[in-house]
């Protein structure tokens, strides 16, 4: 089964992704902020986190970072999920380590859709377009 990790600091996001992710028969933690998503990846270790970019205190580009630098997390697919969707805002997803880069609001078939394939191909690495419709 795989594990996800769903970080954002809006509880109707989180808990809306959460209950989706869950119907579909994915491993779902949550996290509201940058320190809790570091901690349930050390204790959890998901094979995919969706991480929103504006959270308060750490935000999700130190997140990513962070992840990166953390072997035991190599495997990791780290997915931007965010309202940001500028192309200097996946420059900086880019550049932080993000494997993928999704704009909310996402929709729930698509989300399904790339988290299959993203399970089949773990280290493939978005080129910075939208990498699901």
């Amino acid at each position: 089964m795989t594990r996800v990790l769903v970080v954002d600091d809006e509880a109707p996001i989180r808990r809306a992704l959460a209950a989706n992710l869950k119907a579909r028969g994915y491993d779902v933690d949550l996290a509201e902020t940058g320190e809790q998503a570091l901690e349930l990846v050390a204790r959890h270790h998901p094979d995919v986190v969706l991480l929103d970019l504006g959270l308060p205190g750490m935000d999700g580009y130190a997140v990513a970072r962070a992840l990166q630098a953390a072997p035991s997390q190599a495997d990791a697919v780290i997915v931007a999920l965010t309202g940001w969707g500028a192309e200097r805002d996946r420059t900086l997803t880019r550049q932080a380590g993000f494997h993928h880069h999704l704009t909310k609001p996402v929709d729930p078939g698509a989300l399904q859709g790339f988290l299959e394939q993203i399970g089949s191909e773990p280290q493939m690495v978005a080129s910075g377009g939208e990498a699901a419709p």
